[in-house]
């Protein structure tokens, strides 16, 4: 298996660009772009990224938060060719830990992976969403 490394991304700090995020968001019924990626990610209350050893970007996950009381964590992804090596396990664990004070951290996501979220201790709630696949976009302000 190849190396990997798990860095805390700060937008002026950490050097990726658009061009590092790609193979993400598979299976997705309309994938952000490698820019819209990256904007999240430096738009994040906190992220993290996973690298093989030569530096390609493989895993990422985002929380967004008030900083005082809640978070959520809407972004877990890992690329597909990664997957089942414990990358996205210790995506979560680092931003769990980095939201150890919250009172509230919330997630949605499909039914399929509520058994890998249960995992964390994360507790099933009935939450709502309005979900707009169609308005992921790079031209968004």
């Amino acid at each position: 298996m190849d190396e990997v490394s798990y860095d805390e991304y700060h937008h002026a700090s950490t050097q990726i660009t658009d061009e590092d995020l790609t193979g993400f968001f598979e299976g997705w019924p309309s994938k952000p772009s490698p820019s819209v990626l990256l904007a999240v990610l430096a738009g994040s209350h906190s992220s993290f990224i996973a690298r093989t050893g030569d530096g390609r970007v493989i895993g990422v996950v985002s929380a967004i938060s008030d900083g005082v009381l809640s978070a959520s964590i809407p972004l877990l992804e890992v690329v597909p060719e990664f997957r089942g090596r414990g990358i996205d396990t210790r995506l979560m664990r680092l931003v769990l830990e980095r939201l150890e004070g919250f009172s509230v951290v919330d997630l949605s996501c499909d039914e399929d992976l509520v058994p890998f979220y249960l995992r964390f201790g994360m507790q099933e709630t009935r939450a709502m969403s309005i979900r707009r696949p169609h308005a992921i976009s790079d031209d968004r302000p």
